[in-house]
């Protein structure tokens, strides 16, 4: 005969990556190992076979006339951050 499994709620499966991903936290973590601990608990949390993650540096914002908002449409040179 065999085992009866029954499935965590998603809630509990939610709630221990959470607590594992804010374990990795407390201890001196390496961010390599964080985010590889991220995306699997997503792609198991999703059911899914693989998940990914991407990381880019952020874009100004763009205005109505299509200038980066600060920059002189005239010059198309960005003042320097202050």
């Amino acid at each position: 005969m065999e085992p009866i499994v029954t499935e965590l709620p998603r809630e509990t499966r939610v709630l221990d990556a959470v607590v594992s991903l804010v374990d990795s936290l407390l201890d001196d973590f390496d961010v390599v190992d964080l985010l590889t601990e991220l995306t699997e608990q997503c792609a198991q949390l999703l059911d899914v076979a693989a998940a990914g993650l991407l990381l880019a540096t952020p874009v100004p914002p763009v205005a109505a006339d299509g200038c980066h908002l600060g920059e002189d449409p005239r010059s198309g040179v960005v003042p320097a951050a202050r």
